[in-house]
């Protein structure tokens, strides 16, 4: 999809809240007084009991049902549909489908953009994750200042964010209240959701979602899929989303992209990653070998500098998948101590393969410490010998990120 269509179709929805905001609809007083405060309040709390269901098809081979007050109005015939369903409130919950992936913090963040160029953008609030059939869905509040012939107006715009490679959603609903509404109708709609073809997620032998936090707040998600092809190997492919608040309604938002690809014993043939901070590329980078991992080319950009060369491997780098099948509890949990592997991380050295040490707690079945360097990363793994929890140090406190869905095995 073209970030020209991204960019008419969030145009849209932020035209529409500004509007509604300076016209007055849609919108609370500001809490100025004890009377608006009180106001203000009980229209942030509105809900509504649940609504009838509808079904619905669009032209471009969506398809799925919907809580509605009415029948949905479908709009179609461009690069994506619209899905506009009735609430029964002054504003309609819209919902845009894409038919092809979209990245969940990146498209809050533009959001987030376009919202603080027309209105007073005051907080990012009510970030949620929820995994969909392996997919994850992001919930996020935008809650802004409008100047109305009334005064200034606090309004809030509601997103819901489906990230899925053949039936992606991005949701709006732009009305004090109506949050835990609006996430029940969405999530509803997201588990109906599909779209004539096919769906590669559901081939995938392996597939998860992972939910990020830092203290009680959700900061982002990691999703994993794995195909497997006896003839030529096999294909993980990860997504990550992480939203990292700052001061005020401020934040930034890290969207990266990893594939990886084995041959049929299990040598490292391919590795692309793509990291994207705030909606802009800061890595994008291919590492590849002919000869059966015996040699690596590389090529791509890392902070804008160009890279390309090509390094021997003096013993054959393992994958995260690989290294995993050692420490699977078929094959006894792992060997003890401590355990060092010729890997390829990007992040840390885009020209050459990198050691990495795992470490086994042997007072702690499970229980592992993982990195390139010191202070390593503490994990927990499943039965296979996948990470089921992660704990990032970040200063004094850390990133947390645990497993919330898993279908099949690797």
């Amino acid at each position: 999809m073209s970030h020209r269509a991204w960019s008419l179709g969030l145009l849209v929805v932020v035209s529409c809240a500004s509007r509604t905001a300076a016209d007055g609809a849609a919108a609370a007083p500001d809490a100025t007084t004890p009377e608006t405060a009180a106001a203000v309040k009980a229209a942030f709390a509105r809900e509504l009991e649940a609504l009838g269901q509808s079904d619905f098809s669009t032209p471009g081979g969506f398809a799925g049902k919907v809580e509605a007050s009415s029948a949905p109005v479908i709009q179609g015939g461009g690069e994506f549909d619209t899905v506009k369903i009735s609430l029964g409130t002054e504003q309609t919950l819209e919902c845009m489908l894409h038919p092809e992936r979209i990245d969940g913090g990146g498209t809050l963040r533009r959001f987030a953009e376009m919202v603080a160029e027309k209105l007073e953008l005051k907080a990012l609030a009510g970030v949620d994750i929820r995994p969909i059939g392996g997919s994850p869905l992001l919930f996020a509040e935008l809650v802004y200042l409008a100047d109305s012939p009334a005064g200034k107006m606090a309004g809030l715009l509601k997103l819901g964010l489906l990230a899925h490679e053949t039936h992606s959603m991005i949701c709006t609903h732009d009305e004090p209240g109506y949050s835990q509404t609006f996430r029940r109708v969405v999530t509803g709609l997201a588990e109906s959701l599909t779209r004539e073809g096919e769906d590669p997620l559901a081939r995938a032998a392996f597939a998860e979602v992972q939910i990020c936090t830092i203290g009680e707040t959700k900061v982002g998600y990691v999703e994993q899929a794995l195909w497997k092809n006896p003839a030529k190997g096999e294909h993980l492919e990860a997504h990550t989303s992480h939203i990292i608040p700052k001061a005020g309604a401020n934040f930034s938002v890290i969207d990266t992209i990893r594939t990886v690809t084995t041959d049929t014993a299990a040598v490292l043939i391919e590795d692309i990653s793509v990291v994207v901070v705030d909606n802009q590329i800061g890595t994008q980078l291919r590492l590849a070998s002919e000869d059966g991992g015996k040699t690596y080319t590389y090529q791509g950009t890392v902070n804008g500098e160009a890279l390309e060369g090509s390094f021997a491997a003096k013993q054959p780098l393992t994958t995260e998948l690989g290294r995993a099948r050692r420490y699977a509890a078929k094959a006894g949990g792992g060997p003890a101590g401590e355990q060092r592997f010729a890997s390829y991380e990007p992040n840390v050295n885009p020209k050459d393969a990198t050691e990495v040490i795992y470490r086994k707690d042997a007072a702690t079945p499970g229980q592992l410490e993982v990195g390139a360097a010191e202070p390593l990363v503490k994990v927990r793994v499943d039965e296979h010998g996948l990470f089921e929890r992660t704990e990032f140090p970040i200063g004094k406190t850390a990133m947390i990120c645990t497993r919330a869905f898993a279908r099949g095995a690797p």
